[in-house]
């Protein structure tokens, strides 16, 4: 259930950051960035009591799931970033 909330919560922060074309104003963008950030904090506190006050759950197993898909989510977007360093020369060139 903790993997399912933030996976849910994470998409829809996507869908708010990233819709309605808001890359063509740099306002527009931060706006919707802030706007999905916390409708996903918002979220997230919903799911935990809706599911704790409605499921039999391990509390402290959900949170762990929960967490491990954070941090899942966080190495991805690691390994999809390019090095901090920029690219290095290709081999034959000085400059």
């Amino acid at each position: 259930m903790g993997g399912g909330i933030s996976t849910v919560a994470s998409l829809v922060m996507a869908l708010l950051g990233f819709g309605r074309n808001v890359a063509a104003d740099p306002q527009r963008a931060v706006r919707a960035f802030f706007i999905g950030e916390t409708a996903k904090i918002a979220l997230v506190i919903v799911l935990f009591v809706v599911v704790l006050k409605t499921m039999k759950v391990v509390p402290v197993a959900m949170l762990g799931t929960y967490i491990a898909t954070f941090f899942v989510f966080w190495v991805a977007l690691a390994n999809a970033l390019p090095p901090l360093g920029g690219t290095k020369p290709r081999a034959g060139t000085d400059k």
